[in-house]
């Protein structure tokens, strides 16, 4: 048996042998390297789902899909963000984790195309030719400066180096409503590329005044246009112009009387006197002597030069803006 047991051993160390040496040989080898140092890319330019944050981005699929044609539309689509609609473009207050401001400076940034808009009377305008908006939650400003301290809105128009041709949409609903826009994307070189194009938009209001033979109260009209050219003198060095103007004019917000409130009632009763209702055929009405409305002419521009050196990024933002408007 013992004999039988070292023959067999013999054997599969004969056949193990023979298989080796039919087998390709190792190949990894070692090397010895220096040591790398690897530098980071600006916040701004890395992909945000690599980034330690808190952020939502919309492509034009869901900003479609949601119905998106405004800033104010974001409520309900972006967790912790909360832009209220006081029924007028005056003022857009945003809130993000709770933090905002109804008056004075805002708390959360908004910049389109990497200018920023400064008063919240310029941040409810047309998304005509959006192609995608990053909402950031939390302080930005390490890299964004003021008025960013709970979070930033950034809003990105399409490239005309990316599509080429000309975008029409037209759309109608009911109570009046329909708006139509164009906007052209033309690649005259490697170098430089453009957009322009307008829109109007109608709203024929829901909400009749009582007043006035039951004429609508809260009907708009908006126009305006934008251009955006983009040009590469050399292969680090890019200047990106945008220049938008947008006009409209709104309707007066559908307020009516609701009676007289209990708390003047009491008030009243402190002071040895009694109120009684002399006018409740207007309760639930809405009752305007003269018309009432909002217009607002908006004119944004700036400029973007940013060149890439081999070890750093130098970029310079220089915006301006001009806000009229009339209540």
């Amino acid at each position: 048996m013992k004999t039988k047991k070292i023959m067999i051993a013999l054997m599969l160390l004969t056949v193990g042998t023979a298989w080796a040496e039919n087998f390709p040989k190792d190949s990894l080898k070692i090397v010895d390297i220096e040591e790398v140092v690897v530098i980071a890319t600006p916040k701004e330019n890395r992909k945000l789902r690599d980034l330690p944050m808190a952020a939502t981005v919309l492509s034009q699929e869901n900003m479609r899909a949601n119905q998106v044609n405004s800033v104010k539309k974001l409520t309900g689509i972006v967790p912790n963000l909360f832009i209220p609609d006081y029924g007028s473009k005056l003022t857009t207050s945003i809130y993000i984790r709770g933090i905002g401001s109804r008056i004075n400076t805002p708390s959360v940034g908004l910049y389109v195309d990497n200018i920023p808009y400064i008063d919240k009377s310029a941040f409810d305008f047309n998304y005509a030719d959006i192609e995608r908006i990053d909402v950031l939650r939390g302080p930005q400003g390490t890299l964004y400066g003021r008025n960013t301290m709970g979070g930033l809105i950034k809003v990105h128009t399409k490239s005309p180096f990316t599509y080429q041709g000309t975008d029409i949409r037209m759309g109608a609903a009911t109570y009046n409503n329909y708006n139509v826009s164009l906007t052209h994307y033309h690649r005259t070189s490697d170098r430089f590329a453009f957009s322009t194009g307008g829109f109007y938009e109608h709203t024929g209001g829901f909400f009749e005044n009582s007043a006035r033979n039951n004429e609508k109260v809260d009907k708009s009209n908006a126009g305006g246009g934008r251009f955006r050219g983009i040009y590469l003198p050399t292969s680090n060095l890019k200047i990106d112009m945008a220049l938008s103007y947008e006009y409209s004019d709104q309707g007066g917000y559908p307020y009516y009387y609701t009676g007289i409130t209990p708390s003047a009632i009491a008030k009243a009763k402190e002071k040895g006197k009694e109120m009684t209702e002399d006018r409740a055929d207007y309760i639930g009405k809405i009752s305007y002597n003269d018309r009432s409305s909002y217009r607002r002419g908006l004119l944004n521009t700036g400029v973007n030069i940013e060149y890439q050196a081999q070890n750093f990024i130098l970029s310079a933002v220089t915006g301006y803006q001009n806000l009229n408007d009339r209540m």
